[in-house]
């Protein structure tokens, strides 16, 4: 009865794991940011809250009295809680739009009630809005990281910069946050009842 007893015990607790190591990753924090670096200018900070996958969480225009005729826009979207698309449109380029850079800062996670910071970013082309042109190419992005940011770096031939493409990234998160000491106790149990087990097998 004892045995028994202490496998259920081990069965609660890697229950109790399995549901803490389940990814439950949320974006908090009153607001992120997003800037746009464009032949040395930059736009922004623009500042947003993530919101539903429906509405546009920022959208910022973009105007310089040194670029002269260059206008256009940057646009942010959480379509969950780790996957983000980017969109941006740039007129009065007149060429192709080289090593662009834009970097969403302030990105606060928690994963299963934790704290998480960002472990990496995966651009999710096949997720991508890209409409080729013939001879239309996409160059990057190279990505960077931080904790709480990210930051793309891209090339794109200006008829791409003109179909306005809309960008998904990825966001990767540090594993789930360490188990509390009593579920650690619960499958230390039921790990030695299933040993114990094992062991009157042997000797009957």
């Amino acid at each position: 009865m004892k045995i028994k007893r202490l496998v259920l015990a081990g069965v609660a607790g890697a229950s109790a794991l399995f549901a803490m190591t389940a990814n439950a990753v949320i974006i908090t924090g009153d607001t992120f940011e997003v800037s746009l670096t464009v032949d040395g200018t930059t736009f922004g900070p623009f500042s947003g809250v993530a919101g539903d996958a429906t509405q546009d969480d920022i959208t910022g225009a973009l105007s310089d009295p040194n670029l002269p005729g260059l206008d256009g826009q940057i646009t942010v979207n959480w379509v969950d809680e780790d996957s983000v698309d980017v969109f941006f449109y740039i007129g009065g380029l007149g060429r192709d739009l080289s090593d662009a850079s834009f970097t969403l800062s302030g990105l606060d996670f928690t994963l299963n009630g934790q704290p998480s910071n960002i472990t990496g970013v995966n651009f999710n082309r096949a997720a991508s809005n890209l409409n080729f042109a013939a001879g239309n190419t996409l160059v990057g992005p190279a990505l960077s990281f931080t904790s709480t940011s990210f930051t793309g770096v891209l090339s794109m031939s200006e008829g791409l910069v003109a179909d306005g493409p809309t960008l998904r990234y990825d966001v990767l998160f540090a594993s789930s946050p360490v188990p509390e000491p009593g579920s650690l106790v619960l499958l230390g149990l039921g790990l030695a009842g299933l040993a114990l087990a094992m062991r009157r097998r042997k000797t009957v």
